[in-house]
């Protein structure tokens, strides 16, 4: 445990000492937005998050074989970090209403294809020696709505304040923090399927 706990909290710091230009408002965040207490319930998908979080500037580097490479690293640790894959093209280092018309196209589609995601997440986990019954309690009870508030707030502070759109790291974070939101909303029919936030908080 006490190795599981390293390898998920070491990138995150080190990561936020780095990168933060407000380390203590950034790792309040951290805590107030579930994934340190999330670290706490699903240890290895927590460690694959915290090796992805460590890889954040491939996004903004647009380096996509280096972010391809890491996401399967990831996946060596619990394989749901696959799902992060496609995030690198969502994650773009520009602003654009089309994009955004996109992403919230996405989650109305998410949410009406529940049953082939517990699917393909059963199948995923079948490789790991574990199923989920789609009548399980964690696959069909609904996300507390202040969790899912709290996801969406990021966002909303973005869309209020007025920032330099044309600076390709705040564009990368504000796509990441749509992203979050639009997942946040299109998940909260499952806590199962809303696992995969913890990925993009």
């Amino acid at each position: 445990f006490f190795l599981m706990a390293v390898l998920t909290l070491v990138p995150i710091f080190v990561t936020v000492r780095n990168k933060s230009i407000n380390i203590g408002f950034s790792l309040l965040l951290f805590v107030l937005m579930g994934p340190w207490h999330t670290s706490f319930n699903i240890v290895k998908q927590s460690a694959a998050m915290a090796v992805l979080f460590a890889g954040y500037s491939f996004l903004i580097e647009r380096r996509l074989w280096a972010w391809l490479a890491l996401c399967l690293a990831a996946a060596m640790v619990h394989v749901s970090a696959l799902f992060m894959i496609p995030i690198y093209f969502l994650a773009r280092p520009e602003f654009s209403w089309k994009h955004i018309i996109l992403c919230i196209g996405i989650g109305v589609v998410i949410m009406f294809v529940y049953e082939p995601l517990f699917m393909l997440m059963d199948a995923l986990k079948a490789e790991t020696g574990g199923t989920v019954s789609s009548e399980a309690d964690e696959v069909t009870t609904g996300v507390n709505i202040l969790r899912v508030l709290v996801s969406l707030a990021p966002f909303v502070f973005f869309l209020l304040k007025k920032y330099d759109f044309t600076d390709k790291e705040f564009c990368v974070l504000f796509n990441m923090s749509l992203v979050n939101a639009v997942l946040s909303v299109a998940s909260s029919q499952s806590i199962y399927i809303n696992r995969i936030v913890i990925y993009t908080n």
